[in-house]
């Protein structure tokens, strides 16, 4: 998978965490965190994708009960860069 996929990913991500109601700072600072990664990304070492993935994790484990849709996309995004092979 290329890089530009996950921009793409990450778009829809963030564009699912703006719809959302009731969205905390926190998610938000964790959302412009992951797009430094993603910036990032193609130079990176293991613990770096592993941060990442962390990252995705936790935003995801965040948003599963009360906004299961970006949730959802959280996990596309952590298996599109699993896939990636880095």
């Amino acid at each position: 998978m290329k890089i530009h996929n996950l921009r793409d990913i990450l778009a829809k991500l963030s564009r699912e965490l703006q719809r959302a109601e009731d969205v905390d700072a926190d998610a938000r600072k964790e959302m412009r965190e992951l797009h430094r990664h993603v910036d990032r990304l193609e130079q990176a070492h293991g613990t770096e994708v592993d941060t990442f993935l962390d990252q995705i994790k936790a935003l995801e484990s965040r948003f599963a009960a009360e906004h299961p849709t970006v949730a959802r996309v959280a996990r596309e995004l952590a298996d599109a860069v699993a896939k990636m092979g880095i």
